[in-house]
């Protein structure tokens, strides 16, 4: 779990994503580092001119196009390039960057979100698990740790107990259960490109299984490829 300021513990064990050591067993192991998600495009938004320099140089590592804002405006009108990836810090000149996590959460497919800051309020921390930020990275910034977390983030699966839990007496079973394979089939198309053999590869099923999926949810997905 990453610390940080003492605030944001709340949010932190929230966002924590799951150490990909769990995950050194079973059948969805062997196959994990393969199951990266490629991210080709990445946002950042940082209104430290030399931070977002130093972040932006190391995340084109590992994408291939990084967008920097440095407010909430400039970020908003960003996300119309549909990043694959966004990191934003919470604490912006003109607002807080939980407006701009909660816009990118409608995005489909949705970014992966990490969420950076020196002092986040705990109302924005629940804030920023409630849209859906899968990470939390406290400043001042080491960017061996923001490379420790892009990995996580983009390996690991993250600890759905936590979330499923919340809903157990607010939100019947089969409706649950209906959202969240809807919410995973949009998204895997969506990273895909609409690409229904990929994305059912993604979800680990049978391209069969998917396309009776759609049908049986009656899912407009518009112009599918093979």
């Amino acid at each position: 779990m990453l610390h940080g300021n003492p605030a944001t513990t709340y949010a932190q064990c929230r966002l924590a994503v799951t150490p990909a050591a769990d995950f050194d067993s079973g059948p969805f192991a062997a196959d994990l580092r393969k199951r990266r998600v490629k991210i080709l495009r990445t946002l950042v938004v940082e209104d430290d001119d030399l931070l977002s320099k130093a972040i932006a140089r190391e995340l084109r590592r590992w994408c291939e196009v990084v967008d920097v804002a440095n407010s909430v405006a400039t970020a908003c009108n960003l996300l119309s390039h549909r990043p694959g990836l966004l990191l934003v810090d919470v604490c912006l000149p003109d607002g807080s960057g939980v407006e701009v996590v909660k816009r990118a959460a409608t995005l489909l497919p949705k970014p992966r979100i990490i969420a950076i800051s020196a002092r986040a309020t705990a109302e924005e921390g629940f804030q920023l698990a409630a849209a859906g930020a899968c990470a939390y990275v406290p400043k001042p910034l080491s960017l061996d740790t923001l490379t420790g977390v892009l990995d996580r983030v983009l390996t690991a699966p993250v600890d759905l107990s936590v979330h499923v839990a919340d809903v157990v007496g607010n939100v019947p079973f089969e409706r649950a259960h209906a959202d969240l394979k809807l919410t995973m089939i949009r998204q895997a198309l969506g990273l895909n490109e609409g690409n229904i053999t990929h994305a059912a590869n993604m979800l680990g099923v049978s391209r069969q299984r998917l396309q009776q999926w759609i049908r049986a949810l009656d899912l407009d997905v518009g112009e599918t490829k093979d």
